[in-house]
């Protein structure tokens, strides 16, 4: 009996899957964006980029997903009373005492003189998005593994080697991140003109290693097989993320596209009629907020006490947020979690 592998509908099904496998296919044969956006936006075509992948894309807009459906989903409720201890208004102090407390802690960073403190706010900020990211295309692979019950103990053993390949691959890009910011870290990696040399041996590894897992798949079963091995590709654009523009703008494109298509399966089978007003008021926050923290990022970064103060406030407020964003998701789609199963499972079936 032929088995139905989407895990969502149709269009976004094969935006899903055939979209990064495009942007891929860019890469591997050299495209260069680059030059594009500097012929359209001359100096401010760094700006563009991040705007478009950011605000556009939603790489940073979709922070403000999570909220909303844990305010607009009567099915999510239920989750927050058992992550209030019995009280939803309980766990919503909770969330709020967190973002006030990274804010505070990323402002107090992006205004300290000390390069210690500056350092530790770099690394968290370029741990946390690149590991929140692949985890997520990660836990999305495993849901395909749900659509077969064949070879059960195989397809255990394969998922147990997949997560620890991509758990070295998110450790591989931080790590060469962190080597490209050389005027913070002092990292002698062979550079290019954007991030690593193609010639970098931390380049050839992330890409290499991308290219494994995707090899990986042909172990699933036969019925997943086909569509896991397209889903996988998505993971090598991580290594062209460190060489080419168009390649962090792949990263931050099918990030926010594959939490775009979970929300809209979620909310449609959810039983909510229409977003709530606080809802669309807060990502309207989101936007308003990522825009000028990407300004500031863009802008400011390396000189960062020439910012002024309030879009330096405006920064920490965004980036704040995001790691709430990030907490949020970990605690809402760990599927080994009894509760999350009966609440957020249900909406993901």
């Amino acid at each position: 009996m032929k088995v139905n592998s989407d895990i969502f509908s149709k269009t976004n099904e094969r935006i899903n899957i055939f979209l990064p496998i495009g942007l891929l296919i860019l890469l591997l044969f050299g495209f260069s964006a680059d030059s594009y956006f500097r012929t359209a936006f001359g100096d401010s075509s760094r700006l563009a980029q991040r705007l478009l992948a950011d605000i556009v894309f939603l790489n940073v807009t979709h922070n403000a997903f999570t909220v909303m459906m844990l305010a607009s989903l009567p099915e999510l409720r239920p989750w927050m009373v058992e992550q209030g201890r019995g009280s939803a208004r309980r766990f919503v102090f909770k969330i709020t005492t967190l973002f006030v407390c990274l804010f505070g802690l990323f402002l107090s960073a992006l205004l300290s003189e000390s390069n210690l403190i500056y350092g530790l706010f770099v690394l968290a900020t370029i741990f946390f998005p690149i590991q929140h990211a692949i985890a997520q295309s990660l836990g999305l692979s495993l849901v395909y593994n749900n659509k077969t019950q064949e070879e059960p103990r195989r397809k255990r053993l394969t998922e147990w080697i997949e997560r620890r390949l991509v758990v070295i691959l998110i450790l591989l890009i931080v790590g060469s991140v962190v080597a490209i910011q050389s005027n913070l870290f002092s990292i002698d990696v062979a550079r290019g003109d954007f991030g690593l040399s193609p010639s970098s041996a931390l380049f050839q590894a992330s890409l290499a290693l991308g290219f494994v897992i995707v090899a990986l798949m042909f172990f699933y079963p036969r019925q997943i097989r086909i569509k896991k091995t397209f889903f996988a590709l998505r993971f090598p654009i991580w290594a062209y993320s460190l060489i080419s523009p168009l390649g962090l703008i792949a990263t931050q494109v099918v990030h926010g596209l594959e939490y775009l298509f979970v929300v809209r399966k979620m909310a449609t089978a959810s039983r909510f009629e229409r977003w709530k007003s606080a809802s669309l008021f807060l990502l309207f926050l989101v936007v308003l907020f990522g825009v000028f923290r990407v300004v500031y990022y863009d802008t400011s970064f390396e000189n960062r006490n020439q910012a002024p103060l309030w879009l330096t406030v405006l920064a920490a407020l965004s980036t704040a947020f995001s790691f709430v964003h990030y907490y949020l998701d970990r605690k809402l789609f760990l599927m080994r979690d009894p509760t999350n199963q009966q609440t957020v499972g249900r909406l993901l079936k």
